[in-house]
């Protein structure tokens, strides 16, 4: 539709292995995952899903990659990124 406001919103899944075991880094008691809008003022996807990951875990991430970008019918998309949490 023209004049109409494209939004985006982000979910971060991270994934590790430590001691042989997956861990998921969650928010709220591990009830919720870290998320949150892409904004204007993000000059990319991958400086979006780092200021809000940071903000919300306050675990630092790393390195940063782009890996894939899958979109379905409905507009849904997944972007897949490596990462690496410094600390």
């Amino acid at each position: 539709m023209p004049g109409s406001a494209v939004q985006a919103d982000l979910i971060a899944v991270l994934v590790a292995v430590t001691g042989g075991e997956p861990r998921v880094l969650t928010i709220e008691d591990g009830f919720a995952l870290p998320s949150g809008p892409l904004q204007t003022g993000h000059r990319s996807l991958q400086a979006g899903l780092r200021a809000w990951v940071e903000a919300q875990t306050h675990h630092p991430l790393g390195y940063v990659e782009q890996l894939y970008t899958f979109a379905d019918q409905r507009g849904v998309m997944i972007v897949a990124f490596r990462f690496r949490i410094w600390g």
